[in-house]
């Protein structure tokens, strides 16, 4: 019943946060075992824990020890699934670690979602942002829409709903314009994909979130709502961002990455004429628009029908009106499919 793994996903606390991602893209666990020089275990990190550390500042190459989560609930003793499975749903928690009698050592560790014989399931509707022209992809999306851009003999648009298909999730709407009969010919209702697939379909173009105004009440069992533009690759957990969305009573979310840019150029302070400070290429960090997003049904009710809307002027809206919304920080692999450089380089890297 113990993660058979345990032992890979052990971290010593002079590791970095970069190390800690690393860590937990290689396994399948989603969670770090942190302990000392001596072995003594010491906490665990999760992605929640990463994604908080960053929004205050640190950075990849912070230590892990200012992220360590220092009272997890663990058991020092061998349990049954039935008994493990009880603790983790009453205390909401998705992991148990297993220590030793003195809970010094780490024994092993319960995952529940590798217990759990039941496959998960969720209602919550993926819209896929289809409908651009791909422009920048040009002359090869003149004749092909983007999402159909094949990577290693799979389309960018099967790529992504297999990804949100494993998790869980089967519902799917797909906004189509340019070319976008091609688009529905070819995935049609879903089947091929174990899915179920509508479509919202543009008589105009309406930016990254307009055709969400045409989305029909009775067309959507559970909100919230994932959106993702139909050019990304990411290997992000909708489920945590739906958890993060909930708990935090969000009504939209937008997941942002931490990026940075080197000024070519040394940078000179003055004040009043004088030479107060040099800056010789400075790095500047800012956090970017991913192009993913959580957001309930009821604010698309503030949306006017087939009105051009960028996804962030929906979130400019949407705070002029006194709404919740937040960030939730991106850690995982990201990729936008937006040019032909970028197109090639993976197209050769999933070969």
């Amino acid at each position: 019943m113990k993660y058979k793994n345990w032992k890979k996903i052990i971290l010593n606390n002079d590791n970095t946060i970069s190390d800690v991602i690393k860590n937990l893209n290689k396994s399948s666990a989603q969670i770090v075992l942190v302990v000392n020089k001596n072995k003594k275990f010491l906490g665990t990190i999760t992605d929640g824990d990463i994604r908080r550390g960053l929004s205050r500042g640190l950075s990849l190459k912070s230590n892990i020890i200012k992220i360590v989560n220092r009272s997890p609930i663990t058991v020092n003793y061998e349990i049954n699934k039935l008994k493990a499975k009880k603790i983790m749903n009453k205390n909401s928690i998705s992991h148990l670690p297993i220590l030793d009698k003195f809970n010094s050592k780490i024994k092993g560790i319960i995952i529940l979602k590798e217990i759990s014989s039941e496959e998960q399931s969720f209602d919550n509707p993926v819209v896929i942002m289809a409908g651009g022209k791909g422009q920048r992809l040009w002359p090869i999306t003149k004749n092909c829409p983007k999402p159909l851009l094949k990577i290693n003999g799979e389309t960018i648009i099967e790529k992504i709903i297999k990804t949100c298909r494993r998790q869980g999730f089967k519902n799917f709407c797909v906004s189509i314009n340019y070319l976008g009969k091609m688009i529905e010919n070819y995935l049609q209702e879903g089947k091929k994909l174990d899915s179920k697939i509508k479509y919202i379909k543009e008589k105009k173009f309406l930016g990254t979130g307009g055709s969400l105004s045409l989305i029909k009440e009775n067309s959507i069992k559970q909100s919230p709502l994932i959106v993702i533009n139909g050019d990304i690759l990411v290997n992000i957990n909708f489920k945590e961002l739906i958890d993060f969305h909930i708990k935090n009573k969000s009504k939209a979310t937008m997941v942002v990455r931490k990026s940075s840019f080197q000024n070519p150029y040394g940078e000179v302070k003055l004040q009043n004429m004088k030479i107060t400070k040099f800056d010789e290429k400075p790095i500047r960090y800012f956090f970017a628009n991913s192009g993913i997003y959580c957001i309930d049904f009821d604010c698309l009710r503030n949306l006017k029908k087939n009105t051009y809307y960028d996804m962030p002027d929906i979130f400019k809206l949407l705070q002029n009106k006194k709404l919740k919304v937040l960030a939730y920080p991106l850690y995982e692999e990201w990729e936008d499919i937006g040019d032909l450089a970028t197109y090639n380089r993976i197209s050769r890297l999933e070969k």
